[in-house]
């Protein structure tokens, strides 16, 4: 399913990490909404944020999100 560059411990990741995915509802605001998510996901790829620093900024974002009514 995900090819033969991964090894049997990282497509046991991915699949098992499907199960922990999040539905995201349409939203007029998406553009923002993503951009907002992807500068907060490069901060934490450059190491400028803790893991908890994400996860809080994140669910900060999703919750925006969520809480916009269409």
């Amino acid at each position: 399913m995900v090819g033969s560059q991964f090894d049997a411990a990282d497509k046991k990741t991915f699949v098992e990490s499907i199960q922990h995915t999040v539905g995201a509802s349409y939203s007029v605001n998406i553009n923002e909404i993503t951009q907002d998510w992807n500068y907060i996901l490069e901060q934490y790829s450059s190491g400028k944020l803790t893991t908890t620093e994400f996860i809080e900024k994140e669910s900060g974002v999703i919750n925006r999100g969520n809480s916009i009514k269409n």
